[in-house]
This record gives structure tokens, sequence and C-alpha cells, in this order.
């Protein structure tokens, strides 16, 4: 679905598919390659790993969705919702170059110009973010037409 959205919490717009939901929901269109990094996910060793790496409990689920950023997409600087623990995003963009925007950017509060790490959104990259309230980060503005989109991985671990 095609999200323009806006919250007390942050505005974006991009194309989101989800996966895996509270409910533990999963669309039976995947194919079986999709299908199996679902399970690895959610039955396999990801959640206490991520719990040992983060020193933080072990979250109690996971929502995941399939996220997609074009042309004028964007996320605004926000933290994560309380009821998250952390936030794992796997970039799957061949070729994905930085002045197309589109980047993680890990800020130093509130303001969206206070970058102090910026992670390009190319095939390999990940990010494994825990949440705090000063955990402030967004998405740059995709910039013009790049001729592929940003593509990822989004992974929310649940209190």
């Amino acid at each position: 679905m095609d999200v323009t959205g806006a919250n007390r919490d942050k505005t974006y717009r991009n194309f989101s598919r989800p996966l895996v939901t509270r409910e533990h929901s999963v669309p039976s269109d995947l194919t079986e390659v999709w299908r199996r990094l679902i399970a690895d996910l959610t039955e396999g060793t990801y959640l206490r790993d991520v719990a040992a790496l983060l020193r933080q409990p072990v979250a109690s689920g996971l929502e995941i969705r399939l996220v997609r950023h074009a042309g004028g997409d964007w996320l605004s600087p926000h933290t994560d919702r309380a009821d998250k623990l952390f936030s794992h995003i796997f970039y799957f963009t061949r070729g994905w170059r930085a002045e197309w925007g589109g980047c993680l950017e890990i800020l130093e509060g509130d303001d969206p110009a206070s970058v102090a790490g910026r992670v390009v959104p190319e095939l390999g990259a990940s990010a494994l973010l825990a949440r705090a309230d000063n955990s402030w980060h967004q998405v740059s503005r995709v910039r013009g037409a790049p001729p592929v989109d940003r593509t990822s991985l989004l992974v929310h671990g649940r209190r």
C-alpha cells in the first residue's frame, strides 16, 4: 500500500507491505524463500541474538514489512514507539547511490540537520537500532527519479 502519513511523532511517504503483523499473519502469496526468511526471523535464534547484542530483553514478537521508497519519499525525524525494543533494517537495492537520498540518518536530536551518521541503503547494508527516547533517526528524501527504488525489509522487535 502506498502510504503518506502523519502522526504526532513523524511524517512519511513510502510503499509498505506488512509481512508479519502483531497477529502473526503471513501473506499467503509469499514465495518459499520469503517464508523461510520469516521463519528464520521468528522461529530461530534471531530474537535471542539481537537481545544479547543490544543487552535488552528478548522481544515478545516481531512486526516485519517490506518498504519501498521512490522519488520524493521520506521519513521525518523520530524515535521509535515505546512498545518497540529494536528496529532492524536490511537493504536490498543493488547500486544505490548516496546522492539519490533515501539514506538512514542517525541524528543527535530532533533537528533533521543534526546528522551524526548515515547508512546508504545499498544491497548488503543493514542497521540495527535499539529503541530509546534519544534514538533519533530519519530517512532523507529520495531526490529526483532514481533508476531503481530503494527497497528494504524492516523488522521491529516488540516489548
